[in-house]
């Protein structure tokens, strides 16, 4: 399953609406906004002040940090043991799979490890085709060209049990593929290119017969009949669907108008069609949040391939309004992550548990990770803002779930991605975080070779606790976010694609520069 497929899975708890926040002021950039523009919706989510946006200016000390950083974590994608026979990424340290996620974020990995020096650009261009060679090789791993989320190691066909073909996680092995064969071209432009052309997204739009708020939008995932005998055989897409937007279903909608072949994409419409719960926490908001799901993740996937912080620069909040979506809040993406950053911040330094002494406010960011007690998908959240007329199910969801601290375990890659927002807030987290010692004072969460372990919690069992499996899901993106925060390299190459470019103009975006 995918991580908001998990959190999914939880039941949904409803809670009480409150009032809409206030007017702006004026003088105000939304208030502006709104006079240049005519909008008279409810809500508007607008950067107010004059923060700088990404790349950042890091001083030297800074960037000899991010540098030491950077450096670990490419060497545990590109060194570790945690490399399958045909130079996979496994999706953890300690297990045999391979997820294709992880192999998205391996791509862009290479690419920074290329242009930092750590490889040379022929070392790095032979792994990105060893890579997309394998995955062509064995077409039982994909169905109507989209892949399974798991893959054997050693086969690189579906494994055995568990989950489908994944819509999200085989955005993010794209995403990955278009980055890298934007940056390389030749062989590895020809494998990668090839596999995201046979992607037909429209396979795994649901049908007419679903009810009106998932009906032509795009399923979570396809499942097989009979996997084991016949993976690419007959089955269906299951009732899940991305119909709210964040991180992940942003990025599935974007790259199915990426598609080079018109009866492979799907209408660009559904990319504002997504509902967008408005939200608010204390004088953070408004923000956009999902009914279901809260991890830090969510706020940032998307933005580690599509420049929302360009496009929030030269276009401002985008505009469903103007398609017909009159309860879809214009948003300026990239500011509305960076208000996520400051609600996980703020609710670890004033509303966290009683006892969870881990959380403060250089330890913050909760999101999917392994916890003591297993996997874990906690979240927090904004509390919903009321749409006047807006219809239930189609404009707004029927239910929302509060915060879910969980057990307080703390990801490394929470608050570290969001340097793309947030750099020093971001940095003086990973810089706690690099800071931490065990009881024979050596570090707690740092190993010079490979980087930050995975997650960590002070509080459970009153001694540190330190998930030493390394997810290829997590170290992948916080590798991404800091390049991007730095040099804005993965944005770059992943817009100079022709087919990247091509969605863009689809949906009606520019980074000003294109």
């Amino acid at each position: 399953m995918t991580r908001l497929n998990a959190a999914l899975a939880l039941t949904l708890a409803a809670t009480a609406i409150p009032a809409s926040i206030a007017q702006p002021s004026e003088g105000s950039a939304e208030a502006k906004w709104r006079d240049q523009t005519g909008y008279e919706g409810a809500y508007v989510v607008i950067q107010e002040d004059d923060a700088p946006r990404p790349p950042f200016d890091f001083d030297a000390d800074d960037n000899a940090f991010l540098d030491e950083v950077e450096r670990a974590t490419f060497n545990w994608i590109w060194n570790s043991p945690d490399v399958s026979p045909h130079g996979l990424i496994k999706d953890r340290s300690s297990g045999p799979l391979v997820s294709i996620a992880g192999v998205g974020y391996q791509l862009a990995s290479i690419v920074i490890g290329v242009e930092r020096g750590y490889v040379s650009r022929d070392e790095g261009a032979e792994r990105a085709e060893q890579i997309l060679q394998a995955l062509t090789d064995n077409p039982k791993n994909r169905k109507a060209g989209l892949f399974y989320h798991f893959l054997d190691e050693n086969t690189n066909g579906p494994r055995a049990r568990g989950d489908g073909v994944s819509t999200i996680d085989s955005s993010i092995l794209f995403a990955g593929i278009l980055t890298a064969s934007s940056y390389f071209g030749g062989d590895v432009a020809h494998l990668g290119d090839a596999l995201f052309a046979a992607a037909d997204w429209s396979f795994f739009v649901q049908p007419d017969s679903r009810p009106e708020q998932y009906r032509g939008m795009i399923s979570l995932l396809w499942r097989p009949n009979d996997r084991a005998n016949d993976p690419t055989g007959d089955g269906g897409l299951i009732d899940a669907t991305w119909i709210d937007a964040m991180g992940e279903q942003r990025l599935v909608y974007f790259l199915a108008n990426a598609a080079p072949a018109a009866e492979h994409r799907v209408d660009p419409e559904l990319y504002y069609r997504m509902r967008r719960t408005p939200a608010q926490w204390r004088d953070v908001g408004p923000m956009i949040r999902l009914p279901g799901a809260g991890s830090t993740f969510l706020a940032f996937f998307d933005q580690l391939w599509i420049d929302d912080a360009s496009i929030g620069a030269a276009q401002g909040p985008d505009r469903p309004d103007l398609r017909g979506f009159e309860h879809r809040t214009p948003t300026d993406w990239w500011e509305n992550s960076r208000r996520h950053a400051k609600l996980h911040r703020g609710k670890a330094i004033h509303e966290a548990p009683e006892g969870f002494t881990t959380l403060g406010e250089n330890a913050w960011g909760l999101s999917a990770s392994d916890a003591p007690g297993g996997y874990r998908v906690p979240g927090l959240y904004g509390d919903p803002l009321p749409l006047k007329g807006a219809r239930r199910d189609v404009d707004t969801p029927p239910d929302f779930r509060t915060d879910d601290w969980l057990d307080g375990t703390v990801a490394i890659y929470g608050a570290g991605s969001m340097i793309m927002f947030e750099p020093d807030l971001a940095l003086a987290a990973l810089r706690h975080y690099r800071s931490l010692e065990n009881a024979d004072g050596k570090p707690l969460l740092w190993d010079d070779q490979y980087g930050f372990e995975d997650a960590y919690n002070l509080h459970i069992n009153k001694e540190p606790w330190v998930a030493h499996d390394r997810l290829s899901i997590d170290q992948g993106p916080l590798l991404v976010a800091i390049e991007n925060a730095r040099s804005g390299l993965i944005w770059n190459t992943f817009h100079a694609h022709p087919y990247i470019q091509s969605a863009m103009e689809r949906l009606g975006l520019s980074r000003g520069e294109d």
